[in-house]
Formats: C-alpha cells, sequence, structure tokens
C-alpha cells in the first residue's frame, strides 16, 4: 500500500469514527432529555424505540448495509439470541429490532461508553458470578414479561462466525419453562466486502476473532473495510413451554450454527462475480 493509499484509508477510518460517535453521543442525549417526558409505563418500550433508529444510524456510517432474511415475530416480548462476530453485531440487530440490550457489567464503568450504556438500560452480565445469574434472568423475564425483547450473545464472545463457540445458558434462565415464551435465534452471516464474497483475509478484517487483539484495534480494523454487506437471518422462534435452559440453549445452538455453516468465503473474487440470494434489501427507518 503506498502513501496515498494509506492516507486515503487513514481519513476514512476518521472520518467515519467520528461520524460514528457523534451519532451515538447525539442519539444518547436525546435520549436522556426525552425519556422523561414520556409516561412511565411507555419509557422503555421508547427507549427500545429510539435505539432501534439510532443503530440504523450508526450502522450506515460505518459503511455496512444490512439484509434482512426470514419472518420477524409479532408485537411479543422474545428472548433474541446471536452468535458473535465483533463490536458492531447489537447495532446490527438493534437497527432490525426493538431490543433491550444485555452486555458484560465492566461496560458499565467504561468512560463516555458506560455512560451511554446506563442511558440504554443495558442489562449487565457479570462473568464467572454465579450469584448474579439469577439476578440477570429476573431483569431478563420482567422486559419479557412487558412486552420487550430482550438481546443477548450466548456465545459470551465473539467468534469467526464460520464456527460457534458453545452457548452458555444464563440468558435462557428467564424463559425456561416458560409459558407462551419465545426465543428467537438470529444468525449474522457477512456476504460482501467491498463489492465481493469476502475471502478468508477480508471476513478476518470484520470480525473480531483474534483473542489478541484489543477492541479498539478489531474496530480500527472494521472502520477500514470500504463497505459490507451482513445478512440478519431469522431463525424459527423456539417455543419455551417445557423446555428447560439446557434445552432451550441446545435448540438455538443447532439452528445458528446450522445457518453459520453457509456462511460463503472464496479464495478470491473480482467484481461481478457475487452469486444471488434470496434475502431482500431491509429500509432502515
Amino acid at each position: 500500500m503506498n502513501l496515498v493509499q494509506r492516507l486515503v484509508l487513514s481519513t476514512r477510518r476518521f472520518a467515519r469514527l467520528i461520524s460514528f460517535a457523534a451519532i451515538l453521543l447525539a442519539e444518547t442525549l436525546y435520549l436522556v432529555v426525552t425519556v422523561g417526558r414520556r409516561p412511565p409505563a411507555h419509557r422503555e418500550a421508547y427507549r427500545a424505540t429510539r435505539q432501534s433508529v439510532a443503530c440504523a444510524r450508526a450502522v450506515r456510517s460505518v459503511g455496512i448495509k444490512t439484509v434482512l432474511a426470514g419472518e420477524t415475530p409479532g408485537d411479543f416480548g422474545s428472548l433474541i439470541v446471536s452468535n458473535h462476530l465483533g463490536m458492531i453485531d447489537p447495532f446490527i440487530v438493534g437497527s432490525h429490532f426493538k431490543v433491550v440490550f444485555s452486555g458484560k457489567a465492566e461496560m458499565l464503568e467504561w468512560p463516555v461508553a458506560g455512560w451511554v450504556c446506563r442511558a440504554i438500560g443495558l442489562i449487565p452480565v457479570y462473568r464467572g458470578q454465579r450469584s448474579k445469574v439469577t439476578s440477570f434472568a429476573d431483569q431478563v423475564a420482567e422486559k419479557l414479561q412487558v412486552g420487550l425483547n430482550v438481546l443477548a450473545f450466548p456465545e459470551g464472545t465473539t467468534s469467526g462466525g464460520t464456527d460457534i463457540l458453545p452457548f452458555k445458558t444464563g440468558a435462557f434462565a428467564a424463559v425456561e419453562n416458560l409459558n407462551g415464551g419465545t426465543v428467537l435465534p438470529i444468525t449474522l452471516r457477512v456476504v460482501e466486502i467491498d463489492g465481493n464474497r469476502p475471502d478468508a483475509e477480508k471476513h478476518a478484517m470484520f470480525t473480531w476473532s483474534d483473542t489478541s487483539q484489543s477492541l479498539l484495534k478489531h474496530f480500527w480494523r472494521l472502520l477500514g473495510v470500504g463497505s459490507a454487506r451482513v445478512e440478519v437471518v431469522v431463525g424459527p422462534p423456539i417455543r419455551t413451554t417445557g423446555h428447560s435452559r439446557k434445552q432451550l440453549a441446545d435448540i438455538a445452538y443447532r439452528i445458528i450454527k446450522e445457518t453459520s455453516t453457509e456462511q460463503f468465503l472464496v479464495e478470491g473474487a473480482s467484481k461481478g462475480e457475487i452469486q444471488p440470494d434470496t434475502a431482500t434489501q431491509h429500509n432502515h427507518p
């Protein structure tokens, strides 16, 4: 890569970083100012709606287009579980679904990001603290009971997307043996980078599969991708009635793992070699 190319790449990254951060901060500030004006019973739904708008704007700002494949559920609360490719995943799912986010508890202590997490009502996940599992499950169940979706990444960490790590069962504890409850499995697949089906090298730029890579380095690499298209595959709803948390985790795992194996990486591709797929473009709000 010559000097001009490096300059163009750095400029793109800085521009996207500024745009992404500005959108998150502006949308969060707007939410903080306006949510208190809503009746208490409507605040959670309003927060989820505003988050979905913010997520769609944030995803677009980093050059990512998304495609929704499959049927979305009705107007009732579902536990949405997804594979986990990288830090942009919650924004991708949130751009299509009105959700309450869950994430590792230490995020609440991060500078600036912690303020955002507290403002959006993040449900904290305490890794390795079994005593906190019941509290987490109770918080998830409370959101589901009032008709809100809750998003969780049961792998517990990010992976490359072509293989799925075993699911942790903590999130499923909120819905085990729940009459009338639903788990909705989602599979994220990177189907196009810079106008082509991705090869392994470009796919690795998008995903956070290298455990030695810091969050900031992962995001910095992601910002350098010219354009990307991510498929959001909605699996069949899983009814929770009569199922334990482990059974629900196993069923969701099988569905997501089977769908993830359809991730198609090539040795190399030139423009015009993209194979058609059956998904339809989703228009964000």
